[in-house]
């Protein structure tokens, strides 16, 4: 998010519903979606496929839920596959609490023209 894993986000106080949404520049073929801690160490890893992101792994991938869809007209991305074309990543836990997150690396496929 913005390269500093000494600083975090708080999605939502504790108590409310906790999700953070990231907004990409326009609809990209996204292959993996990475959670990092404050180490900058790998807490959750979702590897994406053409239908969707629930391949994770991790301690704690019970208890989120990630999901690429588009908000604009999807991109012509046909020659790329086993990735979920999107231009919105959101990130929910699943519950009532909110989370730290620390930083968020979203990896993308490129087309083979």
């Amino acid at each position: 998010m913005d390269l500093d894993t000494l600083s975090s986000n708080v999605a939502a106080d504790y108590g409310e519903i906790g999700w953070l949404k990231v907004i990409l520049d326009k609809v990209h073929c996204v292959h993996q979606v990475i959670w990092y801690a404050q180490a900058a160490n790998p807490l959750l890893t979702w590897t994406c496929t053409s239908k969707n992101c629930s391949d994770c792994v991790g301690w704690y991938c019970e208890y989120y839920n990630l999901t690429v869809s588009s908000m604009e007209a999807e991109a012509d991305l046909s020659s790329v596959s086993d990735c979920k074309h999107g231009d919105t990543v959101k990130l929910a836990y699943v519950g009532d609490e909110g989370f730290n997150s620390y930083e968020i690396a979203v990896i993308g496929k490129e087309g083979t023209d």
